[in-house]
């Protein structure tokens, strides 16, 4: 690679020779030119002040500045906006070298009417600076050129706008690319191919490398300004001169690369990672502010909602900037057909030996890829129609990416990699590896912050020849790192693509075997219990089971259980090998228990769910089924393993078949199979049973073997009257009991959902699994028994206010258990309170919800050993829970309680979702169990198909658990106080609201005369100073520091700004502009008795003791500080040194997936139109 660059360089400088001279420099000279490399490299970018560039001083083009047809070089630092419009494309490739030499420009497409903009920035210096650089060069002519005052270099471009002197320098050009091949044959057979190659080529090619980031911001960037994060930390980077970056925005609703706000977010992380600014003192404050002034002034952008092309290039102090150019309105950024001519666009531009592609954003895995917010938005707002067209299926991701004019010409990307979440799994990797050599995914919910750029890219400049493999494995190993304090499952694998036939052969024999395995009773039971229901991906027990399993960790499973067949032990060993060390070449995973092999594949471990979906267009009540059916539609779609779909539907069907049968439960009926066979035929939409039927490719007349295992499942279904309920009042517990069943199916757990009593109504709050206290089987007697205690009408409260709360997972021997609450956050704070002329809160929480003021998320918990705490939240969106982000982005917000809310479809819209509450959180949030009144416990039986049976007198004829509760003569609190609580807070939300309209209003007055410093957004020259204002959500626990360490760090920032290379000086006087915050208000704690009648025998008054807070007032005034100093950039690597930690802290939301445990890029569900659009799937 290096001959071939050292080639290029000298066509490149032969040329600038004769551009520069054409009437006196022969081709002859061309070496003794190339020998003075440095001398004119000097020249390089220069104009002299007072050279006047016109819209016809490149031959063969056309160009404007700025809009204009004339520019004239000023003193200094030179940007100009270029628009260069090719006229002739012959004329127009003897430019290019002066257009790489004078505006640093790589390259051209060199089509008649093809028009390219440019960013240049270009220095004019002196007549007499430029005559002293040209006589370095020994040119007479040149110097007498200049003496004479003849315009230079403008007037020798001007001189060969003749036929004859184009066919001069053309020849010229050749001859030196000729003499150049002839070097390189000397060397070897391969160095003549590239050589050969250059000749041909229209366009100079000075990269090794060029990478295309599809930044589909989402609400990682909306709402947390992840999008902005990553590109901040490219840009920060030291980018090889080898390698060229294009970024592609949109989807977002808005972007924060030139909120002042955010830099001061982003500075702070780097300066003082454990810190947030409300935890800041005066100096540290003082230090922030000025460092974020030098980010914005040096990376601030303006980014529109538009879908948008920047290329990243370097200025004049080797600063890295984004350079727009090109906007496209009225267009969707997930239009199938932009991501193609994204492609198109770029390597259209740029000529390079590799090319990748990075895709960001929500990821589901065989669902598809990313949302668009913007699309989505239009939607609902009916400002279009829902399109076909628009939204990443796996298999218009496929289409999207072969229609590209580089696939078509038979190329290959070197990797395509994607910063979302669950992309990692054997489906994707078969329907995208004709397309690329490697893939870089995951198989594990991505947080939020995504990769590490910074870190991965400076390592790459390092050794900026490094092969494809191992900038891979430092894209994997920075990204392992920069997680490395959070808990929960962090993965990342490279994937072979050359691999992927042999993977394949091993799936068609592990298929094989399966259905082998399956097709009787004994098989298909040991096969479902040896995997078990969940999954190891993604996965909330509570409300979604993504069905991803580890391909080597099912394969494990399978060959070491001892009741699986030896045919499918050895298919699963076989398909392990092909795996480890082979189509993975390199798989990271965090939690060590968790075997992360880097691939997971969909098993159908719960092929069916029926899910509360909101109304049909009827009114009614509407409910999703869903899994195995939606798989087997993709896997057609993108024409994957057909005998792996075709095992995968048979088990998928005999399970759903048990799903029917357990369905029936309450009905006293005797079934028979044909009975069976007959919903599965004619309710086939109701099961989502077609697609099965046929993939399976099953005849119900012949099929033998299903019909023996459906006799089976008749045979043994759950009936209510065979469960009966024995209590024990000396043991205070209760009996539950099923007979004839085979008990191997019967979950050892019994859940207990809990409903509230409110105005005569009972409404969904939660569930919990902490009243099972023993199971007992009988495989003899056919027998289950199933022990519980009574509920202890205890339930969760969130700052005293009554809280929805469902346990997720529970672990028995650690005393530890994980679950949600769902929420919603308002908008604005002047939005909280009531207004008046609304009867009910209900009324006016309804109609808030419509008009979009607040937003559905899910608050993850964890409790060990009866101590709770917040660990993520998640936004949610039609059914799906979206990335993790960091819980104390929270702080600060005022969050609506909810019941009802365990599926939620269309935010705090939908007729099951009610307002309980509203909560000030912060960090004194105090989550805890108190008796409260009107409970209603709900115990609910399962078995291992995904049937539910509720022991309810509506479902099971009987209320005998219904009023099994532990007796309580003084209750902790009841609704009726709980919303005395909530009112209270509302008021403290409207003296907030009130004051920060006050403290706006004097803002505005006192910035009267500061208005021309708003934001680059607006068109001014001068950069709004970023912001720091208490009221920014992200605070953690108040940390204090000692004067030394505090000094100690100052230090260090001030050596790294002595250290910062070639980065520019700010030495403008600015001013610190730091946000009022309203007065502080004391915080008022009351304390209410509350007194209710009793319903024991001894009818006597029971006393409710009820504390109640105020939530604090968050608003701390602060003064203005002065800033007067010269500032610097930090060092980028010094400040490295503490970033990771604030990564740590601020990249909770995910790309789309994840677990409670990590923070994710998680994706939203993917129907075939959009991931967005499934109710069923997180989009992890």
């Amino acid at each position: 690679m290096g001959k071939k660059l050292k080639s290029i360089l000298v066509v490149l400088l032969s040329s600038v020779m004769i551009v520069t001279s054409p009437l006196l420099i022969g081709v002859n000279s061309f070496t003794s030119y190339a020998a003075s490399v440095s001398v004119y490299d000097q020249l390089q970018k220069l104009y002299p002040i007072g050279t006047v560039l016109k819209s016809d001083s490149f031959p063969g083009l056309l160009l404007s500045y700025d809009g204009k047809d004339t520019y004239e070089v000023k003193e200094g630092s030179n940007k100009v906006a270029l628009n260069i419009t090719v006229l002739d494309e012959k004329f127009a490739k003897t430019s290019l070298p002066s257009l790489k030499f004078f505006f640093g420009l790589n390259k051209l497409e060199l089509k008649k009417g093809k028009t390219l903009s440019f960013s240049a920035i270009f220095t004019g210096i002196s007549k007499e600076g430029y005559k002293s650089l040209l006589q370095k060069t020994g040119n007479k002519t040149l110097i007498d050129a200049l003496e004479n005052g003849t315009e230079i270099p403008m007037s020798v471009l001007t001189a060969i706008a003749d036929t004859r002197e184009f066919e001069a320098f053309d020849a010229a050009i050749a001859e030196a690319v000729k003499e150049q091949a002839e070097l390189e044959r000397a060397s070897t057979e391969e160095a003549k191919e590239e050589t050969s190659e250059s000749e041909n080529q229209d366009i100079i090619d000075l990269y090794t490398r060029t990478i295309m980031i599809f930044l589909n911001g989402t609400d990682l960037e909306s709402n947390t300004c992840f999008g902005t994060k990553n590109m901040l930390d490219l840009l920060r980077a030291n980018i090889p001169d080898n390698t060229k970056i294009y970024i592609t925005t949109g989807g977002t609703k808005k972007w924060h690369m030139n909120d002042g706000d955010y830099y001061a977010d982003y500075a702070c992380d780097l300066l003082y990672p454990d810190k947030q600014i409300a935890d800041l003192d005066e100096n540290e404050k003082k230090e922030v502010n000025k460092y974020a002034d030098e980010l914005y002034d040096l990376y601030a952008t303006d980014i529109s909602r538009d879908v948008q092309i920047y290329e990243v290039l370097k200025d004049d102090n080797n600063i890295n900037y984004l350079s727009l150019r090109e906007t496209y309105t009225d267009l969707y950024f997930l239009d199938n057909t932009y991501l193609t001519d994204f492609i198109n666009y770029v390597t259209s531009s740029t000529s390079s030996e590799y090319y990748d592609l990075i895709l960001w954003d929500h990821g589901n895995g065989i669902k598809g890829y990313g949302f668009d917010e913007i699309y989505d938005d239009d939607v609902k707002e009916k400002k279009t129609d829902k399109r076909n067209d628009v939204g990443f299926t796996l298999d218009k991701l496929m289409a999207s990416i072969e229609n590209s004019d580089f696939i078509q010409d038979g190329k290959k990307f070197d990797f395509i990699g994607f910063d979302a979440c669950q992309m990692a799994t054997i489906e994707v990797a078969d329907a995208l590896h004709g397309y690329s050599d490697y893939l870089i995914f995951s198989e594990e919910n991505e947080p939020g912050a995504g990769w590490d750029y910074y870190e991965f890219m400076t390592a790459y400049s390092d050794n900026p020849d490094m092969e494809t493999t191992e900038l891979a494995t430092n894209i994997i190993d920075s990204y392992m790192n920069q997680y490395k304090d959070n808990s929960g499952n962090i993965t990342l694998a490279l994937f072979d693509c050359s691999k992927m036939d042999d993977l394949n052969d091993a799936l068609t024999d592990f298929a094989i075997a399966l259905l082998g395995d399956i097709k009787d009773i004994t098989g298909y039971e040991m096969v479902i219990t040896t995997i078990g229901k969940e999954g190891d991906y993604g996965t909330k027990n509570g409300y979604d089971n993504n069905c991803l399993l580890d391909i080597v960790k099912l394969c494990n499973k399978l060959s070491n259980e001892q009741g699986i067949s030896p045919a499918l032990q050895n298919a699963s060993i076989n398909l392990k090998n092909s795996i480890n060390n082979n189509a993975i070449i390199y798989a990271c995973g965090k939690d060590k228990e968790y075997v992360n092999c880097g691939l997971s594949i969909n098993f159908p471990i719960q092929p069916f769910t029926k899910v509360y979906a909101g109304k049909d267009e009827k009114g009614d009540l509407n409910y999703i089924n869903t899994k195995a059916s939606d798989v087997e539609e993709i896997y057609g779609n993108i024409n994957a393993n057909d005998v792996y779909m075709k095992a995968y539907a048979q088990l998928a069907l005999t399970t759903v078949s048990a799903f029917v049968v357990g369905d029936l439960w309450k009905d006293t009926k005797n079934y028979n199979v044909d009975d069976i066979i007959k919903i599965l035929e004619d309710k086939g939409e109701d099961y989502k049973t077609s697609v099965l039927i046929e993939k399976a490719g099953i005849d119900f007349e012949e099929a033998e073997d299903l019909k023996e295992i459906i006799s089976y499942f008749v045979d043994n279904r759950v009936k209510k009257d065979n469960i009966t309920i024995t209590k024990d009042d000396v043991e205070q517990t209760a009996t539950i009991e099923i007979v004839n069943v085979d008990p191997v199916v019967i979950d050892n757990t019994v859940n207990v959902k809990v409903a509230l009593k409110i105005d005569n109504t009972y409404q969904d709050i939660g569930q919990t699994s902490l009243f099972t206290h023993a199971s007992e089987k009988s495989t003899e007697n056919s027998s289950v028994s199933i022990t519980v205690t009574p509920f202890d009408q205890k339930w969760y409260t969130l700052n005293d206010q009554i809280t929805s709360f469902y346990m997720t997972y529970f672990d028995s021997e650690t005393n530890t258990y994980f679950g949600y609450i769902p929420l919603t956050i308002w908008n604005n704070v002047g939005d909280v309170a009531t207004p008046d002329g609304y009867k009910k809160r209900e009324d006016y929480f309804k109609e808030a919800a419509s008009d979009g003021k607040l937003r559905t998320i899910f608050l993850n918990v964890s409790s060990e050993n009866d101590k709770f705490s917040f660990d993520s939240y998640q936004d949610v969106y039609n059914g799906a829970a979206g990335p993790y982000n960091d819980i104390e982005t929270l702080e600060g917000c005022y969050l609506e309680l909810l019941s009802g809310a365990s599926y939620v479809v269309d935010s705090a819209t939908d007729v099951m979702i009610h307002s309980i509450g509203t909560v000030f959180f912060d960090k004194e949030n105090s989550l805890k169990l108190q008796t409260i009144t009107d409970l209603m416990p709900i115990y609910t039986l399962s078995d291992s198909y995904g049937n539910q049976y509720q022991l309810s007198k509506d479902e099971y004829g009987s209320d005998v658990l219904e009023t099994y509760v532990t007796e309580v003569h003084v209750y902790d609190t009841s609704f009726e106080n709980s919303q005395k609580l909530a009112e209270e807070v509302r008021q403290q939300a409207a003296k907030d609201a009130e004051g920060m309209a006050q403290n706006s209003e004097n803002d505005q007055s006192a910035d009267e005369t500061d208005s021309d410093k708003s934001l680059r957004a607006v068109g001014t020259d001068e950069p709004a100073e970023p912001i720091i204002s208490e009221a920014k959500s992200e605070t953690t626990d108040s940390q204090t520091e000692s004067t030394d360490t505090a000094e100690a760090k100052e230090d260090v920032v001030t050596e790294a700004i002595s250290d910062e290379k070639a980065k520019t000086t700010v030495s403008e006087d600015k001013e610190s502009v730091v946000a009022e915050g309203e007065e502080n208000i004391a915080a008022e704690e009351e304390s209410t008795e509350i007194k209710e009648s009793s319903d024991d025998a001894n009818n006597g008054e029971e006393t409710l003791n009820v504390e109640a807070s105020n939530p604090d007032a968050q608003n701390n005034a602060e003064d203005s500080d002065e800033k007067d100093e010269n500032v610097s950039i930090d060092n980028e690597d010094a400040i490295k040194q503490s970033e990771d930690a604030a990564i740590n802290e601020d990249t909770s939301e995910d790309h789309d997936g994840g677990s409670d445990e990590g923070d994710d890029q998680q994706d939203y569900n993917n129907d075939e139109d959009s991931i967005s659009e499934d109710s069923n799937e997180n989009q992890e």
